[in-house]
């Protein structure tokens, strides 16, 4: 097998197991994780912070976007655009 075949099939493999671990308890360990982000957050004091809007296998830090934006904080959120 040649290396863009092994890539390939190895990128298919981990995007399998990506999307079954995602749906398992996924609201759960979203906010476990923007709670930890948040606390870091406001520990360091950040006025002004950059984020990413999230793809469907990712953490949603939308909730924790909104928060912050309420709160007067800066948000930058990188995003993709042709």
């Amino acid at each position: 097998m040649d290396k863009s075949a092994y890539k390939n099939q190895f990128r298919k493999h981990c995007l399998k197991v990506l999307q079954k671990a995602s749906k398992n308890n996924a609201y759960v360990k979203d906010h476990a994780i923007r709670t930890l982000l948040y606390a870091y957050i406001q520990a360091q004091n950040a006025q002004s912070m950059m984020l990413y809007l999230p793809l469907k296998t990712e953490v949603n830090l939308y909730p924790l976007i909104l928060k912050l934006r309420r709160e007067k904080k800066t948000t930058l959120c990188a995003f993709y655009g042709r």
